[in-house]
């Protein structure tokens, strides 16, 4: 069996760590093409859709920040559904009998 000279050693390192560094491009850009997949369904589509972040107070819910939504969301009939969620987490007010 021959030993490696030191420059098949050098090569063989610098082979495998490129290899290792194309694995690493390869898989970058196909998450960037899942991703920009992924963003144009969500800002493209018909439904109206929020992503949000509710807050609590003593484990009840209090308010919501909107984190993101896509287009059809930010429509006038879809904030007015907001604000009407919205109005669904304040207590309803409570009467004297």
């Amino acid at each position: 069996m021959k030993t490696p000279t030191l420059a098949e050693a050098v090569l063989k390192i610098v082979a495998v760590r490129a290899c290792a560094e194309l694995e690493r491009l390869d898989a970058e850009h196909a998450l960037r093409d899942s991703e920009m997949h992924y963003r144009s369904l969500f800002d493209n589509m018909l439904n109206g859709f929020a992503y949000c972040l509710m807050l609590f107070e003593q484990g009840q819910p209090q308010d919501f920040i909107f984190l993101r939504v896509n287009k059809a969301f930010e429509t006038p009939a879809i904030l007015i559904l907001a604000k009407v969620v919205r109005a669904g987490l304040e207590p309803a007010p409570t009467q004297a009998i």
